[in-house]
């Protein structure tokens, strides 16, 4: 069966945007924590987040509760799936490590980036460009070259 465009609730986002000063279309929100794949150290996501606030990209981080916490450099914002569908469309640019998460917004129209920690088993069964629904979406396997992955995500954000 072809997958079909979840229904989301149209949901006002402005406060969000005002209240953590949200570029449009410049803005990277991270998404640093699955519960299906193992998750990538959070040091990684903090040198990410570095190199874009200085490639002059505003940097948020995804967070589903507040026991998470937000990558250090970043502002987390907790909200509905439908804001975050929403934020995703305005912002432009959602990067994490791959989860149910970015199932949902790879309907929003921004650029996806999913992460995976070295040796993931089901990387090829798990590419969200291979369900039909995103397939401009960038995978990538974060090994231990922090440097060349940062890199690699940072040309398809600007060059792609």
């Amino acid at each position: 069966d072809k997958l079909q465009k979840p229904k989301i609730p149209k949901v006002d986002i402005s406060s969000l945007i005002q209240k953590y000063g949200l570029q449009d279309g410049k803005t990277v929100i991270l998404n640093p924590y699955a519960n299906s794949v193992e998750n990538i150290d959070i040091s990684f996501f903090e040198n990410l987040a570095f190199a874009l606030k200085r490639r002059g990209y505003q940097v948020v981080t995804n967070l589903s509760h507040d026991r998470q916490q937000a990558v250090a450099g970043t502002e987390g914002i907790i909200c509905s799936l439908a804001e975050a569908y929403y934020l995703a469309n305005y912002c432009g640019y959602v990067v994490g490590v791959r989860s149910g998460f970015l199932d949902f917004i790879s309907y929003a129209d921004c650029r996806i980036v999913a992460l995976f920690p070295e040796g993931y088993p089901f990387f090829e069964s798990y590419r969200l460009s291979k369900w039909g629904i995103k397939e401009d979406a960038r995978e990538m396997i974060v090994n231990s070259n922090w440097s060349e992955s940062i890199c690699q995500i940072m040309n398809y954000m600007e060059n792609e």
